[in-house]
């Protein structure tokens, strides 16, 4: 399927009945989707107070010395998104487990600092899009995902309905093409060696685009689960954790399984990984499952009867995996895992409050973790917590005024990223000292990645994505540095 010419500078393709994708030449967005009967995946807290007023001045970053922290395919009729959805995972019931006290309400979040394109300060803001409008609907819906950074360092984010390539053209972001799809898109883009992308869309489609946009197959998959993101293989085989329980395969032509690769009765509601031809995923039951995709039929080699990859309640966040092939959970229990590739657990930490966030890695083990803390008639906060395997014990915590649900980003010089609910972005050394800290006016709840030198990218609240300027040439190489593990949220491209 090919793009239309591109229309005049501002404007985006004229909608049409044919799916596809829309070629534009401006930052101006297209018009938003009409709102999804799917939504992104379902929190544990409520969302904090949406700013009444959010302004687009954005105060100069708050730089320190190193003082210790404080202990998409048819093109559809657009409508406006309602102002403040509710984002649920429909039929989720959780095994019998104490409910976390509400938390008292927070403030509004402290509004951005101001746009400074040619600045090259560390926290200084570059770029927002799209333009957050005083007064108007958010274009977006809330974004909790990631994205892909290609090897020409071209951004593929999942808005919405739609998958969106940008480029940063001089400080500023560029709209390259535009896919829509019929449902809304909770999860990220992944992209396959062989180049293409997928994304798993509300309704119901696992979409294969080009990077040029065009469609290559849509496969019918069924509903995308709120946690849980595409994993493609060294084949360009697509492993989709289904919503009635199990995994289903879609091959490089889009052909899907006529039956279940692996049937289960819990949710794979979790990303998972694949290392050594197995899929090691969490399950709702609170087992890890580590199930062969080099066999005609799948089969759980962990023996689930003896203990391995146990955990004590859901497992929602993404694993991650070390350089001496160790599997990072966090569970929903308060406790984060290592289990070596057999299912033999290594070691638990109780940790405090809820990971809501995936575990990411650094290069010389160390792990870290974000964590959540409500307490009734409280203000919540959160912590970041680096652990040492060896032990295992909390070697630093950094603590922030709400909770974090964004999963970290560690970049080449050591430099930890992460988001908070105050809509605060942070940045810590190695040693958990404050680098800097910016206000960015909405919440941050999305994975974060470092999408060109010197570039720091995140997804808020408010339906945009945010680009600061950051010390870090590029991510980590080594260890699991960001959600997904690279750049193309794809273990199977190298690098």
């Amino acid at each position: 399927m090919k793009a239309t010419p591109p229309p005049p500078p501002g404007k985006l393709a004229a909608s049409s009945t044919t799916p596809g994708k829309l070629a534009a030449s401006s930052t101006t967005p297209s018009t938003p989707p009409s709102k999804p009967e799917f939504t992104p995946q379902q929190r544990t807290q409520e969302p904090p107070a949406k700013p009444s007023q959010p302004s687009q001045t954005i105060s100069p970053p708050e730089l320190v010395e190193n003082n210790p922290p404080a202990p998409v395919p048819q093109k559809t009729s657009p409508v406006p998104p309602a102002a403040e959805p509710e984002w649920t995972v429909p039929e989720k019931t959780p095994p019998a487990k104490p409910t976390p006290s509400k938390e008292a309400p927070a403030p509004p979040p402290a509004q951005p600092a101001a746009m400074s394109p040619a600045s090259t300060t560390p926290g200084a803001v570059l770029w927002q899009y799209p333009t957050i409008v005083p007064g108007h609907d958010q274009p977006y819906p809330p974004i909790r995902n990631g994205v892909v950074v290609d090897g020409d360092r071209r951004i593929y984010a999942a808005l919405g309905a739609s998958l969106l390539a940008l480029e940063d053209v001089d400080g500023k972001p560029r709209v390259v093409w535009e896919f829509k799809t019929s449902g809304a898109i909770p999860g990220p883009p992944v992209r396959g060696p062989d180049g293409r992308f997928r994304v798993h869309s509300g309704d119901g489609k696992l979409y294969c685009v080009s990077p040029s946009g065009e469609l290559v197959f849509a496969a019918e998959v069924d509903q995308p689960l709120g946690w849980a993101a595409p994993v493609v293989d060294h084949a360009n085989t697509t492993w989709i954790c289904r919503y009635g329980g199990g995994l289903t395969s879609v091959d490089a032509q889009g052909n899907v399984r006529a039956t279940p690769f692996f049937r289960s009765r819990q949710k794979f509601d979790s990303t998972g990984l694949i290392a050594e031809d197995t899929f090691y995923v969490g399950s709702e039951d609170g087992f890890v499952f580590a199930i062969r995709v080099n066999e005609s039929r799948g089969r759980n080699v962990f023996d689930h009867n003896r203990g391995r990859g146990k955990t004590d309640w859901f497992i929602n966040s993404a694993p991650a995996l070390t350089k001496d092939e160790q599997l990072i959970v966090a569970g929903r229990d308060g406790f984060v895992y290592s289990f070596d590739l057999n299912g033999v657990q290594n070691w638990k930490l109780a940790v405090p409050g809820q990971m809501l966030a995936s575990p990411v890695v650094a290069p010389s083990g160390r792990i870290f973790v974000a964590t959540s803390l409500v307490q009734a008639g409280q203000p919540s906060r959160g912590q970041l917590l680096a652990i040492d395997p060896a032990g295992p014990r909390v070697a630093w915590e950094y603590s922030t005024k709400r909770q974090i649900e964004a999963t970290a980003v560690i970049g080449d010089d050591g430099a930890i990223y992460f988001g908070d609910n105050a809509g605060e972005l942070h940045a810590v050394d190695s040693d958990g000292k404050k680098l800097w800290k910016i206000e960015v006016g909405s919440a941050v709840r999305s994975a974060g990645t470092i999408y060109a030198s010197g570039r720091l990218l995140f997804g808020l609240d408010n339906g945009s994505l945010v680009a600061v300027v950051c010390s870090s040439q590029s991510i980590a190489a080594g260890g699991w540095p960001k959600y997904m593990g690279n750049r193309y949220n794809c273990m199977a491209c190298k690098e």
